[in-house]
């Protein structure tokens, strides 16, 4: 346990995270140990996803391209056990939506702040944030189908008639 705790501080210091940042991380980290709930376990997560993804942002901007990556690599790890776990749970997001809504919505937002920080990035270092917004809209459209019943269209089917407007 003290040996796990000391390495995640030294990612925390390869971060270069505030300490107030990194002792509400490693609380939210130990708050998510504790909890059985599938639907609180992906709430945490959400919080616990808004910090790494603030650090990974936060490193990009500051040319710490191995920090930022790092953080994106845990955030992933999280947010797969997260859905992971949401769906093992065996409950019908559609009457049961608790924690599918929070991590839905949630990766949407970050789907949106990893564009935004891929388009401030060298071309040559981006490739880690889209395979990261790539994986999470993957995520995202599944619990969208879990929680509406949507069918995923082939991505080769061109939109419904009538749904293009004509190009002037």
């Amino acid at each position: 346990m003290r040996a796990a705790l000391c390495a995640q501080l030294a990612t925390l210091a390869l971060l270069n995270v505030p300490a107030e940042a990194a002792e509400n991380l490693e609380k939210l980290k130990t708050k998510l140990a504790r909890q059985q709930d599938p639907a609180d376990r992906a709430k945490t997560t959400v919080k616990i996803g808004t910090i790494l993804v603030d650090q990974s942002a936060r490193a990009f901007a500051e040319h710490r391209y191995e920090s930022g990556k790092a953080a994106l690599e845990d955030y992933l790890g999280y947010v797969r056990r997260a859905y992971q776990d949401l769906q093992a749970s065996g409950r019908n997001a559609r009457k049961k939506p608790k924690g599918f809504k929070d991590l839905e919505i949630h990766l949407r937002k970050a789907a949106l702040r990893l564009e935004d920080v891929a388009r401030s990035v060298p071309y040559d270092e981006r490739a880690p944030i889209e395979a990261a917004r790539e994986e999470i809209e993957t995520i995202w459209e599944s619990l969208m189908r879990a929680l509406f019943g949507l069918k995923p269209r082939p991505p080769s089917a061109s939109p419904p008639e009538g749904t293009q407007e004509k190009i002037r």
